[in-house]
């Protein structure tokens, strides 16, 4: 059951996202917001789909599901449900608006399946799922499929790292998490969000180090939309399990020796 406080973010943070997507797919933003503030919103609807998608299955489906003998199956019906979704949208002659959708649908369908298991998820498995999956576009980068899928590939290397390395909270209460990394990670991405893309204007990059800088721009849609559910369940619904406390060494009890 909601609590009120929590009630009141909720309806704010999925109206909110509710009410940009449904601008972006109405082309009102365009007309509606000065110089190119409405583009910008418009390309980076995919990371507000996804925000919206990862936001509620962590909220309201997946504590549904946990300990239901029919968890799995319904969970990998989702993520299948998503995957097919996506893939009819690729295929599919579908207004921009819609068909830039296929990348955050499939990669959604195979995040929800991640996040819904058990936790705790070691960091070291977390940062070998992520690691992985950064390898793909390492390795077969030239592939137009991967180029393609930036926005997926991007998406599935960041929800590891969110979500069981800096913000273990959000999914499991009692988890150990520090404020400082947690911060220090938001302006990571919001730097990297920012930079990279400056980097891209300014003309002084070629060859492989263009290349790169090309696949992180063209995968930050991502980047808003796991920052946007990590500051809403970390910082509005403070979700953010137990305070980091360091290890402190207990002193033996002094002994008083009575007088002689």
């Amino acid at each position: 059951m909601l609590n009120q406080r929590t009630g009141v973010i909720a309806v704010v943070f999925y109206g909110a996202l509710a009410v940009v997507l449904a601008g972006i797919h109405l082309g009102l933003w365009s007309t509606a917001l000065p110089g190119g503030a409405g583009a910008s919103v418009d390309y980076n609807s995919e990371g507000f789909f996804v925000a919206l998608v990862l936001a509620l299955w962590v909220q309201f489906a997946r504590p549904r599901l946990i300990g239901w003998v029919k968890q799995w199956p319904v969970t990998l019906l989702a993520g299948a449900v998503c995957a097919v979704a996506g893939v009819a949208l690729y295929l599919g002659d579908w207004p921009s608006q819609v068909k830039t959708l296929n990348e955050s649908l499939l990669a959604a369908g195979v995040a929800i399946v991640y996040l819904q298991h058990s936790r705790p998820i070691s960091m070291g498995k977390a940062l070998v799922c992520s690691g992985a999956i950064a390898l793909v576009p390492i390795v077969w980068g030239t592939n137009e499929a991967v180029g393609n899928l930036a926005e997926g590939v991007g998406l599935l290397v960041l929800v590891p790292l969110a979500f069981d390395i800096v913000d273990r909270g959000i999914l499991e209460p009692a988890a150990s998490t520090s404020p400082a990394v947690r911060y220090f990670w938001y302006g990571l991405l919001v730097s990297t969000f920012v930079g990279v893309s400056v980097l891209m204007h300014s003309g002084q990059l070629n060859g492989w180090t263009y290349a790169a800088a090309h696949y992180v721009n063209r995968s930050h849609e991502c980047i808003i939309g796991v920052l946007l559910v990590q500051i809403y369940f970390a910082v509005g619904l403070k979700r953010t399990g137990l305070a980091h406390q360091p290890a402190t060494v207990e002193k033996p009890p002094r002994v008083v020796r009575p007088a002689v």
